[in-house]
């Protein structure tokens, strides 16, 4: 059994970013701070909520590591031969299929240490279509 420590005192930001990630005509949420007050765990708790609430979520971790490999942060998705020309279009694939009428939230931890690669498919995949909220 894994302990997770309960997440208190977020309450306010929890629903600000749970009402942003509802809203059709939002098209994403940036949580901003400096180091170490806690901007990963709230978007894991933001992304805990919404796939309780029935949507598919996805988490992707930005490291400086992984900053020089394409297609680093998205590492879980990427499958054994995915390259060429049609690995965009098999991540954007990856990284969005849901249930008929689902709802996908992808959340990126550390934005900025983004491979290149890497944002473009996420830049991609929000271009997918609607989408409805959960």
């Amino acid at each position: 059994m894994r302990l997770r420590w309960p997440l208190t005192g977020r309450n306010e930001e929890l629903a600000t970013i749970g009402a942003a990630m509802s809203d059709t005509d939002s098209g994403g949420v940036v949580i901003r701070g400096a180091a170490g007050v806690g901007k990963s765990r709230i978007t894991r708790e933001a992304l805990a909520h919404a796939a309780e609430k029935g949507c598919t979520t996805h988490l992707a971790v930005a490291t400086s590591s992984a900053r020089t490999v394409p297609l680093g942060a998205l590492a879980t998705w990427v499958t054994p031969g995915m390259d060429g020309p049609q690995v965009v279009r098999l991540m954007v694939d990856a990284l969005t299929s849901t249930s008929p009428g689902g709802t996908v939230i992808v959340g990126v931890d550390d934005v900025h240490l983004l491979d290149d690669l890497s944002a473009f498919v996420l830049h991609r995949s929000s271009d997918v279509g609607p989408q409805n909220s959960c």
